[in-house]
């Protein structure tokens, strides 16, 4: 997500950075969490903490759409329709990632198909 997505707010300012580094944490169990050790080269990141990383950010992004709808019932016309603007791009991205997640959850299931979707 990126920084001054609405004018004067910050997408992720309520979230904060000690939520990211708690979901480092928390994939891993270790200080700095698998995140942080695969940047350094060492540590496994599965496709089962690749997939729960991607079913946090969908949580991220659904709590931010809930905000920008509740924005948007007091907003003026020309704001609401910036912020409905908004919920859709973001709506966009939460489909694709629980989809992702989905994937990553079962790529190794021979009996899932995606519907088509995604191919290998």
């Amino acid at each position: 997500m990126r920084r001054g997505a609405l004018p004067g707010r910050d997408l992720l300012a309520d979230v904060g950075q000690g939520a990211l580094r708690s979901l480092r944490r928390g994939l891993d169990g270790r200080r700095g969490g698998a995140v942080a050790d695969a940047r350094r080269g060492g540590g496994k990141m599965t496709l089962a903490r690749m997939a729960a990383s991607y079913r946090h950010s969908a949580e991220l992004l659904r709590q931010r759409m809930n905000e920008l709808k509740e924005a948007a019932k007091t907003a003026g016309p020309s704001e609401r329709s910036k912020l409905e603007q908004r919920i859709r791009d973001l709506s966009s991205l939460y489909r694709d990632t629980q989809e992702t997640a989905r994937f990553l959850e079962r790529y190794y299931d021979r009996r899932y198909h995606a519907h088509g979707r995604r191919k290998l």
